[in-house]
């Protein structure tokens, strides 16, 4: 019975294969200064744009950005540290002197119209333009089959 139980449970199983011999792959690390940044009144949010020269016709269509992070700073225990968060990355804040609650959204776009280039964009809850005054560091990968 345990041998027919077994046999049952495995041999629907499919062996599938998701990945391609021959991938290449390229990490990048990007600082925006604050004076990079710009108002983009038709999408509400600030945005940085910056060259990569690895996204061309055929990376966009047979390849993708599996991984982009903002490098943050965080007090735990007491101390800061360092720490890569993916994007998108959706911070949600207390404005004491407003008196309510926000959310800030920062993340990225690679665009067919804009090959060769990165778009990092910051949007707050109020869809108003931002002061940005400090430095932000991204990573970014990038993978395609030749």
């Amino acid at each position: 019975m345990l041998l027919i139980l077994m046999s049952a449970l495995f041999s629907s199983c499919e062996d599938k294969h998701y990945y391609e011999v021959g991938a290449d792959m390229e990490n990048r690390f990007f600082t925006v200064e604050p004076h990079q940044w710009k108002w983009n009144a038709v999408t509400e949010r600030m945005e940085a744009v910056v060259s990569f020269d690895y996204i061309d016709e055929y990376i966009y269509e047979h390849g993708g950005a599996v991984s982009a992070g903002v490098y943050i700073t965080k007090i735990v225990d007491g101390r800061e540290i360092e720490v890569l968060c993916n994007l998108p990355y959706l911070v949600t804040d207390y404005d004491r002197n407003e008196n309510e609650f926000y959310t800030v959204n920062m993340g990225f776009e690679i665009s067919r119209d804009n090959r060769g280039k990165i778009i990092f964009y910051i949007q707050d809850s109020s869809l108003a333009e931002l002061e940005i005054r400090d430095d932000y560091e991204f990573k970014v990968t990038v993978f395609w089959v030749k």
